[in-house]
């Protein structure tokens, strides 16, 4: 009786030690796996097939994956049996896809150019790793074979100021253009159909034409000036939006121009941060904190004023708060709204309220800023 508790104590024992812990990944003594590509016109796609050895330990080992910094490159596993039979993993640690004794592995590596910007560059080295794992081992047990692969790109088209489009922040219904030059590296080129595209929000797997980017080309001689102009629509997301530009071209291949283009779309009437979040304060004690609004739009006034102050329930909080605007020094669309806490809501644990702004003394409210705060913890 005894003795039969004691195994089952000393089993569980060992179950709970194989849980705890955790799969072990160390580097293989391989020298690490290395290409060059060499230099590639921009638009080119080439492949290399990487002999991928595995460690002498014992264990059949499976490729779960291959780890890289670089969208431009895309890959796949393929495991040569003694019979000829090809697998292809999935990166999944299942069994079928160990490599067996006398089998080969092979990473198959393909660079698309096109992915990364229409600039020159001489020389691009991205590092990486393979990831295998022990069949049948346990605890879990992972080694690493460094990587590396190198190229250049030499580019079609030269365009200047830069390759890639930033217009930094933009609000909405604003619209600011920019005009790049183009110049085709071996001679003139012709340029055809013209299109700006982006991620559906709606569906990440398929793109649409952007409607509120405006392009225009002219021109000069072997010169091409391209003109984009981006007006953010009212529909437009706040927040970061990625988009590119493509355009058509007689050079060899079918080659496409493609230009990266990018923003961080801000309302018309912008308040940084969004809400003023007092924290943890003494509630007995006045305290003031501030937001600052801005007025993106030259075609009205830049002021702003104080609509009502009211607390979470709506009632009037003009007792506890006041607020006023200051002006900031070298930014006249700009004005710094403070509140002031008076420190008279000693009987509570915390306070919830919101702000309205109206851009008249008597006008419509235009943007309602929340604020809160807590008492501190003694």
């Amino acid at each position: 009786m005894h003795s039969t508790t004691f195994l089952w104590t000393l089993l569980l024992l060992i179950l709970a030690g194989c849980t705890r812990e955790q799969t072990r990944a160390t580097a293989v003594a391989f020298g690490p796996l290395e290409h060059d590509f060499g230099t590639l016109r921009h638009g080119e796609r080439a492949t290399h097939v990487f002999v991928v050895p595995t460690p002498d330990d014992g264990f059949d080992y499976i490729p779960v994956g291959f780890q890289r910094k670089c969208t431009c490159a895309s890959h796949e596993f393929l495991i040569h049996g003694k019979d000829g039979e090809i697998r292809y993993p999935t990166g999944q640690p299942f069994g079928q896809y160990a490599v067996r004794d006398g089998e080969r592995l092979e990473l198959v590596l393909h660079l698309d150019t096109s992915v990364r910007e229409s600039a020159s560059a001489s020389s691009i080295s991205i590092p990486g790793q393979i990831v295998l794992q022990a069949d049948n081992s346990m605890p879990p047990r992972r080694e690493l074979i460094p990587i590396s692969f190198r190229f250049g790109i030499a580019a079609r088209i030269q365009i200047t100021p830069a390759a890639t489009i930033d217009f930094g922040r933009m609000p909405h219904g604003l619209a600011f253009a920019r005009t790049y030059s183009l110049r085709g590296v071996d001679g003139p080129v012709r340029y055809g159909a013209i299109r700006c595209v982006e991620t559906d929000p709606s569906n990440s797997n398929l793109e649409r034409d952007v409607q509120d980017v405006m392009t225009d080309l002219v021109m000069d001689g072997d010169e091409a000036k391209l003109k984009i102009e981006f007006k953010p629509s009212e529909e437009r997301p706040a927040g970061p939006c990625a988009m590119r530009v493509e355009m058509e071209t007689d050079l060899p291949g079918g080659y496409r121009l493609v230009l990266p283009v990018s923003a961080f779309v801000v309302e018309s009437i912008e308040v940084r941060p969004a809400k003023m979040l007092f924290g943890q304060i003494d509630l007995s004690a006045p305290f003031t904190k501030h937001v600052q609004i801005t007025d993106h739009d030259r075609g009205r006034p830049a002021e702003f004023y104080v609509k009502r102050i009211v607390d979470q329930s709506g009632a009037d909080a003009s007792q506890h708060f006041a607020a006023r605007f200051e002006p900031i020094e070298n930014e006249p669309r700009s004005q710094m709204l403070l509140l002031d806490y008076r420190g008279t809501l000693t009987d509570v644990r915390y306070f919830r309220g919101s702000i309205d702004v109206a851009k008249e003394p008597s006008g419509d409210t235009v943007r309602t800023i929340e604020f809160s705060g807590f008492r501190r913890r003694r």
